[in-house]
């Protein structure tokens, strides 16, 4: 298994999500926010970090996307 060196982690507000260019792993809220993630309505509770691949979300000022640039070459063609 390779090492994967370099990798520059993003914290984006959901109001400026990049689907194009990143990809997103991670959710945080930093207050309690109901947003739409993939097509699911999700209460979101202040500090906490939900594990999931977004590919949509509604804008909240208060929601943040945490991931990866999308032209992050993995070893064994890895994808997200």
């Amino acid at each position: 298994m390779g090492l994967i060196t370099n990798l520059k982690t993003v914290i984006h507000n959901s109001q400026d999500a990049d689907f194009e260019n990143y990809i997103y792993t991670k959710v945080y809220s930093s207050a309690n926010a109901t947003v739409t993630i993939n097509s699911t309505s999700i209460l979101l509770v202040s500090g906490v970090v939900l594990d999931v691949r977004v590919t949509n979300i509604t804008p909240d000022p208060n929601v943040y996307l945490i991931g990866v640039n999308n032209s992050v070459i993995f070893p064994n063609n890895i994808q997200l």
